[in-house]
């Protein structure tokens, strides 16, 4: 029993499904993301003008600085690349069949967004630095 004086047993109460939730909360802006110290760690790359074919790639213990170049010659971007971003993060493998470029550069940029910092210079230009420690 518990400290109600009720039975306890091996079974448990479902669960009611969780109340919705607001699809946009203003409290945690999506675009910049601010980190400690005020640096944009994540950039509005709808800003930019990319190809809407769907791409095929895969990179093997790649650096982050040659998956972005590869990216940007066949998107047609500049991709503006910042002393110390291939040492901020780690060799990636990565592999793309039939995917949107946006998808994929969406995809890049979430996963290295901790350690580098992107911003959308105009509509065929993207600059990438590494994040200060």
């Amino acid at each position: 029993m518990n400290e109600h004086g009720e039975a306890i047993t091996g079974r448990s109460r479902p669960m009611s499904p969780p109340k919705s939730l607001p699809l946009k909360d203003d409290r945690f802006p999506s675009t910049p993301r601010q980190a400690a110290g005020g640096q944009a760690t994540r950039t509005d790359l709808s800003k930019l003008d990319m190809p809407s074919q769907p791409i095929k790639l895969q990179f093997q213990k790649a650096s982050i600085g040659a998956i972005l170049e590869f990216l940007g010659k066949i998107g047609g971007i500049r991709m503006e690349i910042g002393a110390g971003v291939n040492d901020a993060v780690a060799p990636l493998n990565i592999k793309f069949t039939n995917a949107k470029f946006s998808d994929v550069l969406s995809l890049v940029v979430t996963a290295t967004a901790s350690k580098l910092n992107y911003t959308v210079v105009d509509s065929k230009t993207l600059r990438v630095n590494a994040n200060r420690p």
